[in-house]
């Protein structure tokens, strides 16, 4: 029995643990990402926004600059300062300003690329988002 052997073979598994362990704190990371995400829509959907993808990004950049996280805060913040991103009590869900044609067509493809974007929190998935609501604006 020689113990120049074992020393390699317990190196290799301690390096295992630590990839492991690095990776178990990636996952919870995400975790806990998605379960803010989830929050953050729960919050804002009972907000009324017009623009879910929107209002999503500005409550999570106002949350990153918080000292103490608060997303009732960040939604209630963003309802005050951009009244315009929400939907007021007699106002359809539709922009206010849309003929009555456009909302009864077919689905917008911004907004189901918003859909997507937001399942996915793929960066390329949301610029294609954007891109779209850019688009559709543009004259």
């Amino acid at each position: 029995m020689t113990q120049p052997d074992t020393q390699p073979a317990s190196a290799d598994l301690d390096h295992q643990l630590e990839l492991l362990h690095e990776q178990l704190r990636q996952r919870e990371a995400q975790i806990t990402q998605l379960e803010r995400r989830q929050q953050i829509d729960a919050r804002l959907t009972e907000a009324h926004p017009l623009d879910l993808g929107a209002a999503r990004l500005l409550t999570e950049a106002a949350i990153q600059q918080m000292d103490e996280p608060d997303i009732d805060t960040a939604v209630a913040d963003l309802r005050r300062d951009k009244p315009w991103l929400f939907r007021t009590n007699g106002t359809p869900h539709a922009f206010p300003f849309a003929p009555e044609a456009d909302r009864l067509s077919e689905p917008d493809p911004a907004d189901e690329a918003a859909a997507h974007a937001a399942s996915t929190g793929n960066r390329r998935d949301l610029l294609t988002y954007l891109r779209l609501r850019r688009n559709r604006a543009s004259p």
